[in-house]
């Protein structure tokens, strides 16, 4: 289990970040919304999607992305 974090506030191209909660590219927590301790990042990703249109893996994290 991990856990993740969405960015409230959405980057130029319309989507909304998804971290992992230990990325070094996390905004201040008051600019995030908790995802939860999930699973994987496809589980994470669902859970973003209940919350924006839009969402995007983070650059920093797509390296840590485990399916």
């Amino acid at each position: 289990m991990a856990e993740f974090y969405i960015e409230k506030q959405p980057q130029n191209t319309g989507a909304h970040l998804v971290h992992f909660s230990h990325c070094q590219g996390l905004s201040e927590l008051s600019g995030l919304n908790y995802l939860g301790s999930i699973a994987s990042y496809d589980s994470a990703w669902k859970e973003a999607k209940k919350l924006y249109h839009e969402v995007s893996a983070c650059p920093a994290c797509a390296g840590q992305y485990a399916g």
